[in-house]
């Protein structure tokens, strides 16, 4: 059996439907090189009528470095929204707590890096980095970036696989995004040849990023990638972040430590991400609200530049992710009018 739905065109369509908003970050609120238009009025109107907003990144900086990074960028906390939450502030008060357990090692203390180094997360916490990784009793999935130097290491094959996408302030530290996981091949081979199970703290696959040789976006991959690369290896993974259950575990625990009880009916996340963002919420038993103008899902369901709605319906059947609400985009989109769709039922699917 079919239900219709409707494409609104921004959040304020449906806000009366909710009284706490969860954002995702990338391809909801920022495109990868700007604050998607009229967002911040947005997100400040939703506050003025009384609705909370978190912030749910997957991102593995801590919750106040995100909170700076994005005031720099038009977004204030306690003006557009309430508290910013990073599954590295997750992962950190997971990692304080003692709590890092693997099938394989019940009392791991040890870690070897791949990627790029994250000592913030560590810091004070009983875990110790190490450059041997033969003294290693797990790993941890660093931002699979590369600086200047790295890339002049790889071999020809990988010539065009990576970008520049961040530099420093002084212009010196360079830091270039990759597009395949293979380039870190002979790292995943000697962890899985010790067996060490892996620690990550962001799940995201890929993300847009911006280039900036060609002032252009462009996909880059992110810490997930090289997870589910490992796992075809046959290698042990313990993951915080989205669509995982302890994230949004942690969004109701600052509820309730703010003595708010609401609904999770009356809870919803705003993700244009199937695999983290709607996935994540549909088993969290909260609201879900897919972005179709904007984010990664976008040209996936695209045909002729318009909607396909069998495409899309066929994407929810695979990834077993299925969309409550369905937007153009958080602040509006200028085009078309509202259309219809059909899509099943969530608990029919299921």
């Amino acid at each position: 059996m079919y239900m219709d739905h409707l494409i609104f065109r921004n959040i304020k369509d449906i806000m009366n439907n909710f009284d706490v908003f969860v954002f995702d970050v990338y391809g909801v609120i920022w495109s990868g090189k700007q604050i998607y238009k009229n967002i911040p009025e947005t997100m400040e109107t939703l506050r003025k009528a009384g609705k909370i907003i978190y912030i749910l990144s997957n991102g593995t900086q801590l919750s106040d470095e995100f909170e700076n990074n994005y005031a720099k960028k038009g977004i204030i906390k306690g003006i557009h929204y309430d508290k910013a939450i990073t599954s590295g502030e997750i992962a950190r008060d997971f990692l304080l707590n003692g709590k890092l357990k693997f099938k394989t090692n019940s009392h791991p203390i040890n870690y070897y890096t791949i990627g790029m180094k994250n000592d913030k997360l560590f810091k004070n916490t009983i875990y110790n980095s190490v450059e041997n990784i033969e003294e290693a009793d797990f790993f941890y999935f660093g931002v699979p970036q590369l600086t200047e130097q790295e890339t002049t290491t790889l071999s020809p094959e990988f010539s065009g696989k990576f970008f520049l996408s961040k530099v420093s302030n002084d212009g010196l530290k360079k830091q270039y995004s990759i597009t395949t996981p293979e380039i870190f091949k002979g790292e995943f081979e000697k962890v899985k040849k010790l067996n060490l199970p892996g620690f990550n703290a962001n799940p995201d696959v890929g993300t847009i990023k911006n280039d900036i040789t060609n002032q252009s976006t462009k996909y880059g991959l992110t810490q997930g990638a090289l997870v589910q690369y490992y796992k075809n290896l046959g290698g042990e993974v313990v993951e915080i972040g989205k669509p995982h259950k302890n994230a949004f575990d942690y969004i109701f625990k600052i509820l309730d430590l703010n003595g708010i009880s609401i609904d999770k009916s009356r809870i919803a996340i705003i993700g244009d991400n199937m695999d983290t963002d709607i996935r994540g919420g549909n088993q969290a038993g909260i609201q879900t609200i897919l972005t179709t103008e904007t984010g990664v899902t976008r040209d996936i369901i695209k045909k002729n530049k318009q909607i396909d709605f069998n495409i899309l319906d066929n994407l929810c059947a695979e990834k077993k992710s299925y969309p409550d609400f369905l937007i153009y985009s958080v602040a509006g989109y200028n085009e078309g009018t509202t259309l219809n769709f059909t899509l099943l039922k969530q608990n029919e699917r299921n």
